[in-house]
């Protein structure tokens, strides 16, 4: 039997390798520049994570707008523009000569890394591959992890040797050099065409039906714990009076758990849909952080990485694959940048309402246990939900 991907293996690496240089615009690689910006800029760590969030939270309400023109451009044109506007972020993010701008730095860091590239990649996949969406989603997610893998130990070199500055510059060559002719070779001739005339999508309208508010919660709940856990991990590590090092040791077993997460859940949403996955996709990250709450001992924290690992691995192929079955692929660019909205919101709100509890006086392992206890209301919340037996918006 011929393979599902014969003839397309390039749109395949073309959608893992955006979804691979989009590291730029994570967490995890800008926060390896993190301590040298608060020097060069005299930030507090509240200061820090006070712009941060403001960066963030801005990209996801932006995302929205211009996560849908994918539904109105040529794919081409539109990934071109996407790489172009990395490179100037990370141009910008080198050059920044004060806070001010620093804090569009980020934004435009987050905007176009972890935003639209990653939208480029995962509704390019659900959009061109149909039987085999699924797994051309979960290839496409493994660029994520890879990402993350390689990115932050690069930018932790650089900034041993050339400075935070080029550390920056660095990631800019990379995105012009290597991304931007990099993207229409692997895209070839493939790529949607785009109709004549757009219908405009009203994205509040669509977030306020009654399946869509139902589903939000499962939504942002595995990024809101993602982003909580890791943003304040030290502090979580001074609470149990574990090393501070074993958190970067267990980032390991989280990896591994996410790529094996995702690759399963390709096969399982081509197999037996995403609905069936959906209702029970966040219950690992609600037991891990049950669990986490429970005990001081290190092997929680393990745990926790490999359970939280199953639901950050198949997030995207499942919720990808969900709405697409639920509203098809026509203006699947403004649905998916939608939710991907409410999912960038709810990383640039975790952080804070954690830190603001922590700082109330709420004990730590009781706000871990209440993410366990959340993850458990959102699926429980999507399985009241017809979302998937919708024929459209």
């Amino acid at each position: 039997m011929a393979s599902p991907f014969s003839g397309r293996w390039s749109l395949l690496a073309f959608g893992f390798a955006f979804a691979f240089f989009s590291a730029f615009g994570q967490t995890a690689f800008i926060a390896v520049f993190g301590g040298a910006l608060r020097a060069e800029f005299d930030l507090s760590h509240g200061a820090w994570g006070s712009i941060y969030f403001l960066a963030t939270l801005t990209s996801g309400l932006l995302i929205i707008k211009a996560g849908g023109l994918i539904d109105s451009m040529p794919l081409r044109r539109y990934a071109m523009a996407t790489v172009v506007g990395l490179g100037i972020a990370t141009l910008w993010a080198g050059a920044t000569p004060n806070a001010v701008l620093l804090t569009v730095a980020l934004f435009l860091l987050r905007f176009f890394g972890q935003g639209l590239m990653a939208h480029v990649a995962l509704t390019t996949m659900a959009r061109e591959f149909d039987a085999a969406r699924g797994r051309a989603i979960a290839i496409a997610t493994m660029g994520f992890p890879a990402g993350e893998a390689v990115f932050p130990f690069l930018g932790a070199v650089a900034l041993g040797i050339v400075g935070w500055r080029g550390g920056w510059f660095s990631a800019a060559l990379i995105c012009f050099a290597v991304v931007l002719p990099l993207a229409p070779l692997l895209l070839g001739s493939h790529g949607r065409h785009v109709a004549a005339t757009h219908v405009p999508f009203a994205a509040l309208r669509f977030l306020l039906q009654r399946d869509m508010l139902l589903a939000l919660p499962a939504l942002m709940t595995s990024g809101f714990v993602s982003t909580a856990i890791a943003f304040h991990q030290v502090l979580i590590a001074e609470w149990k009076g574990w090393p501070a090092t074993l958190f970067a040791a267990s980032f390991a077993v989280f990896g591994l758990s996410s790529i094996a997460a995702a690759l399963g859940s390709g096969w399982l949403v081509d197999r037996f849909g995403a609905r069936r996955l959906a209702l029970g996709f966040l219950i690992p990250s609600a037991a891990g952080c049950l669990i986490l709450a429970a005990s001081s001992s290190p092997l929680v924290l393990f745990a926790y990485m490999a359970l939280h690992g199953i639901t950050n691995g198949s997030y995207a192929t499942v919720t990808t694959s969900l709405l697409a079955e639920a509203y098809g692929t026509e203006r699947l660019g403004s649905i998916r940048a939608t939710a991907a909205s409410v999912m960038v919101v709810s990383t640039a709100l975790s952080p804070l309402i954690f830190g603001v509890l922590v700082d109330a006086g709420m004990p730590v392992d009781a706000l871990i246990a209440s993410l366990g206890v959340v993850g458990i209301i959102a699926a429980a919340l999507l399985r009241l939900s017809t979302l998937t037996r919708r024929a459209g918006p």
